[in-house]
């Protein structure tokens, strides 16, 4: 097999059968409806790429849409599969860009909530755990990366991919399948616009580092408040399963209903004030029934300095609220001074005692 590529038309792929040290060249022929393809990539994503799990079909957005197919990889990055179909160059770049804008603000749990309508006999964190042999990552849609598919990806499009990848170091990439038949039998090939190794060395080079413990620990203590940060931060860890970072917050861990790794409690450093104390967020019903506790008593919990507060854009929210569950991604933020941490954590303890 041969092929000849370049950013400005689709490769060339052509392929032979071998019969008798003869060369028959097959054909290439039109592929006949691209919800075949869909169909193939959803069953098979290692026609792709082997390191993919898909977590969602027809995912619908906050905007209308419905990405075609989402994906996460080993790192917990998701990757958007949108097909091109008949799609004009400009619908089908502003639509998967507009896709990524929704996905960008997906939180874990929402990732894990899509993820296990998507699975019917399995949860999202077994399904990652067969596919990749290992736990759910720490961190999930850190990053994500966007694939248009097609039987023929037009040049426009690729000179669109080719800018938006090159100059800007948007994660966006094109893949052709190329189809032959010949009698009987059936052939697929598949053509990434940019070769993966070169893809990924512009998307890591753009690509923003997540916080470690240590840099956000530095930002508590730009703000004035890293010896209650601190404090914080080790204390809460006695009381909770795990612990998760952004580039912005510290998340509190624990098992909510089906879910293994909800956060329940958010430290952030950024937002933290030097006279006020550390910023923080508590989602209140998970952290009601995760300490097993009634509302009066995790309202004489929580810090005294505290206002409602809602997980989300404006698009889930009213997603939250359509769907009756909306004080599942509720609570409360404020801020909580060394003082007050001292009461909040002696306080959970006594809770955490008399529940064993």
């Amino acid at each position: 097999m041969s092929s000849t590529t370049g950013f400005n038309r689709t490769p060339e792929v052509r392929l032979w059968r071998i019969n008798q040290d003869t060369l028959f060249e097959i054909k290439k022929s039109k592929l006949n409806l691209e919800e075949r393809l869909e169909n193939w990539l959803d069953s098979d994503i290692s026609i792709i790429d082997p390191n993919l799990l898909v977590i969602g079909r027809q995912v619908k957005t906050d905007f209308g849409g419905e990405v075609d197919l989402l994906c996460i990889d080993e790192k917990g990055d998701i990757v958007i599969i949108e097909l091109k179909r008949e799609k004009t160059p400009r619908e089908i770049t502003a639509q998967v860009l507009d896709y990524a804008s929704w996905i960008q603000h997906l939180s874990p749990e929402r990732v894990q909530s899509i993820a296990d309508d998507y699975f019917k006999h399995e949860s999202f964190e077994e399904a990652y755990q067969d596919k990749f042999n290992d736990d759910l990552p720490e961190s999930i849609n850190e990053e994500h990366r966007m694939l248009i598919v097609g039987s023929q990806i037009d040049s426009s499009s690729r000179r669109i991919v080719s800018y938006l990848s090159e100059i800007y170091g948007v994660a966006i990439n094109t893949v052709t399948f190329n189809y032959f038949s010949e009698a009987e039998n059936e052939y697929l090939a598949q053509t990434f616009q940019i070769e993966n190794d070169k893809a990924q060395m512009i998307y890591s080079s753009k690509r923003r580092p997540r916080l470690t413990f240590n840099q956000l620990q530095e930002i508590a203590d730009e703000k004035g408040v890293g010896e209650v940060y601190n404090f914080l931060f080790i204390e809460l860890q006695k009381f909770f399963d795990n612990v998760g970072r952004t580039r912005s917050s510290i998340a509190f861990r624990g098992e909510f209903r089906t879910t293994r790794r909800a956060s329940i409690f958010n430290l952030i450093p950024p937002e933290s004030d030097p006279d006020k104390g550390v910023r923080y967020q508590v989602y209140n019903l998970r952290f009601r029934e995760y300490f097993n506790i009634s509302v009066e008593q995790a309202l004489s919990v929580y810090p005294i300095d505290r206002e409602s507060w809602k997980y989300g854009t404006p698009g889930d929210q009213k997603r939250y609220e359509e769907e009756d569950i909306q004080d599942q991604w509720s609570g409360y933020t404020g801020y909580i001074g060394m003082d007050e941490a001292k009461k909040f954590i002696e306080k959970i303890s006594e809770i955490h005692q008399s529940k064993r």
